[in-house]
């Protein structure tokens, strides 16, 4: 996907986050709210929950799932039931899971 630079800078102005990220977000893959939503069910949170809460940190969960590289592992983790468990060891988001279920 190719962004006009001027609405690539406008976007960049109005949410704050630099241009590199709303160049990777644009090319955001199909599953990543699949994923992210299938990891938050199994780590017992939900996104709209923690979006009412405090809605930085909603975005921040989502942009961290979109900017991962670890999809297709995370995949597999959640295809074998293992993900909550090893999320540890692939998912940038999983520190922010546990202070999540700490503070519920």
């Amino acid at each position: 996907m190719t962004i006009d630079p001027r609405d690539l800078k406008r976007m960049a102005d109005d949410s704050g986050l630099p241009e590199t990220t709303i160049r990777v977000l644009a090319r955001a893959n199909d599953e990543t709210p699949m994923l992210l939503d299938a990891m938050l069910a199994e780590q017992h949170l939900d996104l709209a929950t923690i979006a009412a809460a405090d809605p930085w940190t909603a975005q921040d969960i989502a942009r961290t799932c979109t900017e991962c590289t670890a999809h297709g592992r995370c995949f597999r983790e959640l295809a074998l039931g293992t993900a909550a468990e090893n999320a540890e060891a692939f998912c940038p988001n999983a520190e922010r899971f546990d202070e999540l279920k700490a503070e519920s």
